[in-house]
């Protein structure tokens, strides 16, 4: 049972199985490392698209405004997007996977002491 609660913490939010597993250190690490390259793409990207949209004053946005605007801002920076996305979706892969074999040594040594098993 604390393997399946570890994997499925971690699934929902990396990190999460790691502070279930009692690795505080690790786990704050992946938070946060998660949600800097899960947040990052889209502020950059707001960044980038903003002064390339008509003034507001003017008249309102047309989605064909703001996808020509978001594909302008991509221009050559659609690589350091991908790369973001990638390391992103590796932690989260990891954090799943560390927090699966964690929970599992830890219900091991469980069975091993005589205590509750998993």
């Amino acid at each position: 049972m604390r393997t399946a609660v570890a994997v499925l913490l971690s699934f929902l939010c990396p990190g999460l199985g790691q502070l279930y597993n009692r690795e505080s250190r690790k786990g704050w690490l992946i938070i946060l490392s998660s949600t800097f390259l899960f947040l990052a793409p889209a502020v950059f990207l707001v960044w980038k698209v903003t002064p390339l949209l008509p003034d507001p004053a003017k008249g309102p946005f047309t989605q064909e405004m703001v996808r020509g605007a978001v594909l302008q801002a991509l221009g050559s920076q659609r690589h350091l997007l991908s790369w973001a996305s990638f390391l992103f979706l590796g932690i989260w892969a990891y954090s799943i996977t560390q927090a699966y074999f964690r929970a599992r040594e830890l219900a091991d040594i469980s069975k091993t002491k005589g205590g509750p098993a998993e």
